[in-house]
């Protein structure tokens, strides 16, 4: 990991990304309103909610996809509320902000190989001097998520929900950003493969100061790799503050009916019985 330690440590005097007073409309629909968020120089924020609860607007507007209707972003020192206007600011701030989404397929191009697509930024972020310089790092990079050298040749389509995630997290890191958004990054990924992913991040964090946004409804996930939360309903944040105090000790009934949604041991479904057609409705006791 040579290249993931050159970097220095960033000054803990200002947020690597802040965010006040973030919203966004789309006509009738609030999306978002009135988000107060912060990330520290290697620190983690996750962002906790159901489907619809604004958590993807929020990190589509830090990446720079979607325009805030109100409020403003700044990262890295810089304000970032409005779209760049240039492909060399587009750049920039690929450098300091990466997003890797939760369906990798919809982002990597299918006539692109592993390989083709990590060359591509690397070249496009100058992380490598010359082809033979990017075909290591591209190696490098596979070794880290868990691609070999055959996963690295196919194509999307012949290759696993799993690995194609794999390989978006690889794009990312490829860029060697300061920050990285996790939208549902590892929910695609087999139990023991997502452990793996989660101690890859957790290494990276650690070695090189890297700042994650992760928005997950896996609080399993959220407990093994943040320090801080906010927990997102109908657009708006209910609670916030230290992950674990979140988990452990919610105060808001939203947070708390969150938490108690998540099976625990011994937990067993139940079993709803459907009448045919024509059928007598079964009794509420089920039949004996």
């Amino acid at each position: 990991m040579s290249e993931l330690t050159a970097r220095a440590p960033e000054p803990t005097g200002e947020p690597l990304l802040e965010a006040i007073g973030l919203r966004k409309d789309y006509g009738s629909v609030l999306a978002v309103d009135d988000v107060d968020l912060a990330v520290a120089p290697g620190g983690s924020l996750a962002i906790v909610g159901e489907s619809g609860s604004g958590k993807t607007t929020i990190a589509r507007m830090l990446v720079g996809l979607t325009r805030p209707t109100a409020g403003t972003i700044r990262a890295c020192g810089r304000d970032r509320s409005i779209p760049a206007r240039s492909a060399a600011e587009r750049r920039r701030r690929g450098a300091e902000v990466q997003i890797v989404f939760q369906d990798p397929y919809s982002s990597l191009d299918p006539r692109h190989s592993a390989q083709k697509a990590l060359d591509e930024v690397l070249r496009l972020h100058g992380r490598g001097a010359d082809a033979a310089a990017r075909r290591a790092r591209i190696a490098e990079l596979g070794e880290l998520v868990g691609l070999d050298e055959r996963m690295l040749r196919a194509l999307p389509r012949d290759l696993s929900g799993g690995q194609r995630q794999r390989i978006a997290i690889a794009r990312a890191l490829a860029a060697d950003p300061r920050l990285i958004i996790l939208d549902e990054a590892v929910a695609a990924l087999d139990v023991s493969i997502q452990a793996q992913v989660l101690n890859l991040l957790a290494d990276i964090r650690e070695h090189t100061g890297v700042s994650y946004i992760l928005i997950s409804h896996d609080l399993a996930v959220v407990r093994q790799i943040t320090e801080e939360a906010i927990v997102m309903h109908r657009g708006r944040v209910v609670e916030r503050g230290r992950t674990e105090t979140i988990l452990d000790s919610p105060q808001d009934p939203y947070t708390r009916m969150l938490r108690a949604s998540v099976p625990r041991p011994g937990w067993r479904p139940t079993r709803r019985a459907v009448a045919a057609v024509g059928a007598e409705p079964e009794p509420p006791g089920g039949t004996p």
